[in-house]
């Protein structure tokens, strides 16, 4: 019966990486890029390498360079750019998958195993990670094949593939460095326990650095140049919910999830340390592996002090290694529970994913593989206006990289967006955006204008304003002596007229209504 459990699980594994694997084209082919994404597209696409390089080097975006490099071979590979510049983030989740039943399985048994995988597809690191041309899900696999390795490090082989697997997530993404506090608390866990100092796993954890060492004045410029306002600060409440913005929960579940993981996995420790003698070195075997899990769980709060004595930004992807220790909790707690709870989790399980997975398709139906375009509502907007000869702004930058990509050629030569970074951190708090820009427009063409010298030549002009998080530019613009008329509006998507008060006419003046961000009527 235990055979025929584990040919089941085996099964169902193979069937679980290949679905994701599938699921995960079909949804990078249909989804248009965003700015992050935008910005990867565009550095991996320069004509040489040496001018990858150079864009990084003068902080162009906030990858190291390999990473770009790789994306790059990858355009080569496949047509469709909307799949190869995914393709690597689509086989890391598979990896990650593959590396937490292969973890889970070491120390519970095959069923077990294959629910904490499933738990993945539940997860940031299925959508929208497995789904972006960003690091962060290569990162995670590799970070996630490092823990299988470190569960085998009496072995020397596994020993080097852990210290290759960290140096290889480090040259994917800087923030893998934060994988390594729970590896290292582990590690001196062990030497605790065992007082055996294994010299070749502490020289593993150390090869994690050597991207950083490496790449450290790229990281340096990046944080002179974006670190003064930083968009994302470090917070509490970021910490706090990490594990709830992971799960698709709401936060305070997310805090439950976690709070129970670790009390369960605190609990097994607890227990089976029953009994043992410390002094005597009688701990069990896996107690460093439970010390693992935990740090895991700790490791947003480790993120959040070090950002904070360093003075750095923060924000929940930087930290994405640290869900691993959600299925590997699970894994421990489901090993000691009967059949019956292990069985009622299974099905809760299929039955969330068979209603996610029911919902994507059902939302692909009309367009599967085939990218519904971000301008075009933007460009039925504008022509409503019967303004063809006046400029487009875009308030939110991000937009703008999105608008120019996707627009067609006819419009793209009306878009622009305008930068003032004198200004940038009195509205949404940050320059890193207009900074960003600034720089890209160096290496690949954009319509990137100071404010003020636009302005002298356009005092009159469109405001394209779609209300998000960086859409500063109606209320910058009302406090600078702007007026603003309403010209178009369709849901959260506005679209002003934008005159200076000394270039109105009466006419115009009496029509004059400001900005919803100051109050306008909708």
């Amino acid at each position: 019966m235990k055979w025929d459990d584990e040919k089941l699980a085996i099964r169902g594994l193979v069937f679980l990486v290949a679905y994701a694997a599938v699921r995960s084209v079909v949804c990078a082919a249909s989804r248009p890029f965003w700015y992050d994404e935008l910005c990867t597209v565009a550095i991996a696409r320069l004509p040489t390498t040496a001018a990858i390089w150079n864009a990084i080097e003068h902080g162009a975006d906030s990858h190291p360079p390999t990473y770009y490099l790789l994306e790059r071979f990858a355009n080569y590979l496949v047509p469709n750019p909307h799949i190869a510049f995914r393709l690597s983030s689509v086989l890391g989740f598979c990896g990650i998958v593959l590396s937490v039943f292969v973890f889970v399985r070491r120390r519970s048994d095959a069923m077990c195993a294959l629910l904490c995988s499933a738990l993945t597809l539940m997860s940031m690191f299925y959508y929208p990670f497995a789904v972006e041309a960003r690091g962060y899900a290569l990162m995670s696999a590799c970070v996630a094949f490092a823990l299988v390795c470190y569960q085998r490090a009496d072995a020397i082989k596994w020993v080097l593939l852990l210290g290759l697997s960290l140096a290889a997530a480090g040259v994917f993404q800087y923030y893998s460095v934060f994988a390594l506090f729970p590896l290292a608390v582990a590690e001196s866990a062990f030497f605790l326990q065992s007082r055996r100092l294994r010299l070749g796993v502490w020289s593993g954890l150390a090869c994690g650095m050597i991207p950083l060492i490496v790449f450290w004045p790229m990281l340096s410029l990046l944080k002179k140049y974006y670190g003064a306002h930083f968009w994302a600060q470090p917070s509490l409440t970021g910490v706090l919910g990490f594990f709830g913005w992971f799960l698709n929960l709401s936060p305070y579940w997310g805090v439950a999830v976690a709070g129970a993981a670790t009390v369960g996995v605190i609990a097994i420790l607890v227990s089976e340390c029953a009994g043992k003698n410390f002094a005597s070195r009688e701990l069990p075997g896996n107690f460093h592996e439970n010390v693992l899990i935990l740090a895991l769980l700790a490791m947003p709060l480790a993120a959040f002090i070090a950002m904070k004595v360093t003075h750095g930004g923060l924000t929940e992807r930087y930290m994405l290694p640290a869900g691993l220790g959600v299925p590997f909790a699970l894994g421990w707690l489901l090993h000691r529970t009967n059949g019956r709870v292990l069985a009622v989790f299974g099905i809760l399980l299929c039955f969330g994913l068979a209603s996610q997975e029911g919902s994507f398709w059902l939302n692909q139906r009309h367009h599967i593989g085939k990218i519904i375009s971000p301008a075009q509502e933007v460009e039925d907007l504008v022509d409503k206006t019967g303004r063809p000869d006046l400029p487009v702004i875009s308030s939110d930058a991000r937009d703008y990289l999105q608008l120019l990509y996707y627009g067609s050629a006819a419009w793209v030569p009306r878009l622009v967006t305008v930068v003032d970074k004198s200004q940038a951190t009195a509205y949404p708090g940050s320059d890193n955006l207009e900074s960003q820009l600034l720089i890209l427009r160096s290496y690949i063409p954009l319509q990137v204008y100071e404010f003020h010298d636009f302005t002298d030549q356009h005092p009159e002009f469109l405001l394209y304003s779609a209300g998000t998080m960086f859409d500063s530019w109606p209320a910058r613009l009302v406090d600078k002596g702007y007026v603003l008329r309403l010209d178009a509006v369709h849901e959260n998507r506005r679209l002003y007229l934008v005159v200076r008060k000394d270039a109105a006419s009466q006419e115009m003046d009496a029509n004059i209504t400001p900005p919803a961000m100051k109050g306008a009527q909708r």
